[in-house]
């Protein structure tokens, strides 16, 4: 069980590294990485949507990374989410990762790395009850941490860096709530 809970580790750390990047290929690049790992963990523990679900990710984050340009791959990589759900169905709760995936598809979909950190938020709201139900506490463990590396990403490439351009721009002498909006 340690050599499970090791492979969860690991798909937390590069989930981290993701959304420390700031160039959407390196996103996804690492993003394939921790999606293989996850896979690993969840057929371990006997989520199979889960798994089945982060292995289609895997794919996806290299197909979105390879293919930009082709507009029809989005709509397959929901339709593929769709059908692997029927596949590996067991209950009410294998619909919580296949909302989480279309949410995290969405995501990766977007040209902009701030785009795909903003985003980035949502997919937890649905991982975390799939983890939680299926006793999966490193999985848990894992989307809160995401969910900070998402939230210290935001803050590092998107916030921090406009209120310093506004910051220095207007020569203010200190940053007023009304700045802030």
């Amino acid at each position: 069980m340690l050599f499970v809970q090791l492979i969860g580790l690991i798909g937390i750390g590069l989930l981290i590294a993701s959304f420390q990047l700031n160039k959407r290929s390196l996103i996804l690049k690492t993003q394939v990485a921790s999606c293989l790992a996850w896979s690993l963990y969840y057929f371990f523990i006997g989520a199979y949507t889960g798994a089945g679900m982060v292995l289609l990710g895997a794919v996806r984050s290299y197909v979105f990374d390879k293919y930009r340009g082709y507009e029809w791959i989005f709509e397959l990589s929901i339709f593929v989410y769709a059908m692997m759900t029927l596949v590996t169905w067991r209950d009410w709760t294998s619909l919580l990762p296949f909302i989480a995936m279309m949410l995290a598809s969405t995501a990766m979909w977007q040209k902009n790395p701030k785009h795909i950190r903003f985003v980035s938020f949502m997919p937890t709201a649905f991982w975390f009850p799939y983890n939680f139900l299926s006793g999966s506490y490193m999985g848990m463990v894992g989307d809160l941490v995401t969910f900070l590396s998402v939230l210290s990403g935001v803050l590092r490439f998107d916030v921090l860096p406009y209120m310093r351009q506004r910051y220095v721009y207007r020569g203010a002498t200190e940053i007023t709530d009304v700045d802030l909006v």
